[in-house]
């Protein structure tokens, strides 16, 4: 399987993994999704961003990016066993980064039968969103996922090289 291929099959295990979480662990329907292949110039973060970097030979950057509605829809829902935060924001990036873990882990669990063994690495968080503008080498694939609390993006950013873990273009 080339990385071109891969990649497809990891989206697309992303995109049925994220729907299924969302509605059997958080209760929420995805009303809609839109997947981007095109040639995307610039990406918008939104006010949360969970990211984390798929090692082997794929090397790309995964990053999950929420609506500040519907993260916080899902962080309390998700914690609504646990004790109050004296900072509730601590538990949105716990929240983000559980779910994408959970969302990246069992994709690839799926996949492991049809591609080489991958490393992740820990979740990194970015806040209060950031403009990325392509360069020649990277590429971007999206999904939009449309939810009635708010949006969330999920974009395989690499190659991963080029970026440093918050995103930023390495200089060369």
């Amino acid at each position: 399987m080339d990385g071109k291929q891969y990649l497809n099959l990891l989206f697309d295990q992303v995109e049925e993994r994220t729907r299924e979480y969302l509605r059997d662990e958080i209760g929420m329907e995805v009303l809609s999704v839109r997947r981007r292949v095109e040639d995307v110039r610039r990406l918008g973060l939104r006010y949360l961003t969970s990211l984390l970097a798929v090692g082997g030979d794929l090397e790309v950057y995964l990053a999950f990016t929420f609506d500040e509605s519907l993260i916080r829809k899902i962080c309390e829902i998700y914690t609504r066993d646990l004790e109050p935060a004296e900072d509730d924001d601590v538990y949105l990036s716990e929240t983000a980064g559980d779910m994408i873990n959970v969302i990246v882990g069992n994709s690839l669990s799926v996949m492991s039968d049809k591609c080489p063994a991958v490393s992740l690495s820990p979740p990194v968080f970015i806040r209060e969103g950031k403009l990325l503008t392509k360069r020649r080498h990277a590429r971007f694939l999206m999904l939009r996922l449309l939810l009635d609390s708010g949006e969330m993006s999920i974009f395989c950013i690499g190659p991963k090289e080029i970026f440093d873990e918050q995103l930023n273009y390495r200089e060369s």
